[in-house]
């Protein structure tokens, strides 16, 4: 009897224990994916760079309270939620992802947790393509050169090198396909044979975007003169070497000449020994670190070219030059770099020069038009000072100020063109001419003044200004 009341027992509990798990089993909270979201969060979601929307929806059974975030919080990927009230266990995400604009690529997750259970949703972002060259123009020898070029980018891309550039450039490799990373390409150019430059374009072109470098190769080095030996062009491929190429004559006679190539401090100082030089042509020639010191002042004071520079006092009283025209790639001009030119007619300055020193036209007093590049913002004390022949100047539109003495004894100034709808400021002596013996007997040039359309008033209550204009116009 014992016996059969224990199986009974025994029979009820294992019924009861079947009972409990069953009901546990059917109260469990559950989260319930739809099989699109399901395989989103089992695959991942990958986003563009431009950003987007995507959605999902799932269900939630037997639980009223249930949680989600993004994970790391930030403000790039958010997420909302749209629920379906008919039946409010069902609900809507709607993740927002934003434009990635850097150069890498960023990742979140998607979390859902209800009761026990949590899924993770994979956000990935790519990133903007990007190619990345350490320098936008290479110069080459003329002679047969082997260069290399550092490829840093996030995307696949091809190289293109431009019609102009495919007689005489290639790539090493041979293999036009390259992959993301840090890449270095091995190019080689043929000789030069010719007495001129030539330049091309390599394109490194992805999908979305693209970059370019310029390759500028050397011209054959040559000393070509005129019948009369008064004319000269010369390609230098090595600074320094101008000594070499030019004999003591030639010095003497040259009253044209054309520089192409490589120039440093030895080569100013043959310059400036060309005693009847009157038309230079550098707009081929790039300037260099090093050589001899150009300039000494005060018997103490060394000068030195530097790259791409026209440094301080570099053409300091070249009395016979009267026209030049500057390196292309020259960026900036110094100190008194053509002070006293005093035979010095035009000259051009490139768009590339974003400083003008003090004093640097100082005393060029046949100066008649200078036209200066739009990088300028600032005119510096007596840059133009004694510029006597100088009628017409236009100011740049990022020019704010004009310092003491800019335009001092300028006394042919007729017309100032102001570009910028902002007013410059100047000094009083930005604008005189001395009338006597003594600095206090200066008084204001007076010239027409032309400015843009809607400043008048501006000019009107500068009383500055207004001491120098005889009539305002609006352009």
């Amino acid at each position: 009897m014992k016996k059969i009341n224990l199986q009974i027992s025994l029979w009820f509990i294992a019924i009861s224990c079947v009972l409990i798990v069953s009901c546990s089993k059917e109260d469990e909270p559950q989260l319930i994916l739809s099989p699109e979201s399901e395989m989103l969060f089992t695959n991942g979601i990958i986003f563009p760079a431009e950003g987007g929307e995507q959605s999902m929806s799932f269900t939630i059974m037997n639980q009223t309270w249930w949680h989600s975030w993004i994970t790391p919080t930030n403000k790039w990927c958010t997420v909302e939620y749209k629920y379906n009230f008919e039946q409010s266990n069902e609900v809507t995400a709607y993740i927002h992802v934003a434009e990635n604009a850097e150069h890498n690529e960023r990742n979140a997750q998607f979390v859902i947790k209800v009761g026990d259970t949590q899924k993770e949703l994979n956000i990935k972002q790519k990133s903007v393509d990007f190619i990345q060259l350490p320098e936008k123009r290479y110069e080459i020898r003329h002679v047969s050169t082997t260069f290399q070029i550092e490829v840093l980018s996030n995307c696949n891309y091809a190289i293109e090198i431009d019609p102009e550039g495919q007689s005489w450039i290639y790539n090493k490799e041979g293999n036009l396909q390259y992959q993301p990373g840090k890449q270095i390409i091995t190019f080689i150019s043929s000789e030069n044979e010719k007495t001129s430059p030539r330049e091309c374009k390599i394109t490194f072109k992805g999908e979305s975007n693209s970059e370019q470098i310029e390759i500028y190769q050397a011209a054959k080095p040559a000393l070509t003169l005129s019948e009369n030996g008064t004319k000269a062009r010369i390609d230098i491929q090595e600074p320094g070497k101008l000594p070499e190429i030019l004999s003591t004559t030639d010095l003497t006679k040259i009253k044209d000449l054309t520089l192409i190539g490589y120039i440093n401090g030895t080569d100013f100082v043959i310059m400036e020994k060309m005693t009847n030089l009157i038309h230079l042509d550098l707009s081929h020639a790039n300037i260099r670190s090093g050589g001899d010191s150009y300039q000494r002042i005060n018997n103490d004071m060394d000068y030195f070219t530097k790259d791409n520079e026209i440094t301080d006092y570099l053409f300091f009283n070249w009395e016979k030059l009267e026209h030049i025209l500057l390196p292309e790639q020259a960026k900036s001009i110094g100190e008194c770099a053509f002070n006293h030119c005093k035979n010095l007619k035009n000259i051009n300055i490139p768009n590339r020069v974003k400083t003008i020193g003090a004093y640097a036209f100082t005393g060029c007093i046949a100066l008649e038009d200078i036209h200066l590049p739009e990088t300028l913002t600032k005119i510096e004390d007596s840059t133009f000072g004694l510029c006597k022949n100088l009628s017409i100047i236009t100011i740049p539109q990022n020019v704010t100020y004009i310092g003491r003495w800019a335009f001092g004894n300028c006394s042919r100034l007729q017309n100032v063109i102001i570009k910028g709808k902002i007013t410059p400021i100047i000094t009083p002596t930005s604008f005189v001419e001395e009338t006597g013996a003594s600095i206090e007997d200066i008084s204001p040039l007076r010239f027409v003044l032309y400015i843009p359309k809607g400043c008048k008033e501006d000019y009107q209550n500068n009383s500055i200004w207004m001491a120098h204009a005889i009539a305002i116009f609006e352009e």
